[in-house]
């Protein structure tokens, strides 16, 4: 008897473990805060210094505000953390949509987007003559 109710708690916490609403909730959560850029490329050139010191995100919600020296930007995002590598869906204020991917690994963020076309990056690279960008956000503890 108490072999059958540690297997079914064990079958209950595997099954809590591999739930994909709980996963996306997760990244949902840890992915809000703001972000500082650490290093970038766009069409596989890599972005300068001081481009790269120039650009802030903050991620509340559904949003993210995008900050470039004086330059502000919104859009909104859908993340779905369950693919292999996780998808990221940016809306511009056009309701454009760029496809993208992310990795989430506690205090840094790594996106990769397709910015303009409807072909989802596979991996985290930036190739010559693509609309590619791929960048890498460091949390901003400030």
């Amino acid at each position: 008897m108490k072999l059958r109710v540690l297997l079914l708690v064990a079958a209950g916490l595997l099954v809590a473990a591999e739930d994909p609403k709980a996963g996306a909730k997760k990244d949902k959560e840890n992915i809000q805060g703001a972000w500082k850029a650490v290093s970038g490329e766009a069409g596989g050139q890599k972005l300068s210094d001081e481009r790269i010191e120039s650009i802030k995100i903050v991620i509340a919600a559904d949003k993210i505000t995008v900050n470039v020296a004086d330059n502000t930007r919104v859009s909104t995002y859908k993340i779905d953390p369950t693919q292999k590598p996780k998808t990221i869906d940016l809306t511009n204020e056009m309701d454009q949509i760029a496809p993208g991917i992310y990795e989430l690994d506690g205090d840094n963020l790594k996106v990769c987007w397709n910015q303009g076309g409807s072909e989802r990056p596979k991996k985290f690279e930036s190739k010559p003559d693509t609309q590619v960008r791929l960048m890498v956000f460091k949390r901003d503890k400030k």
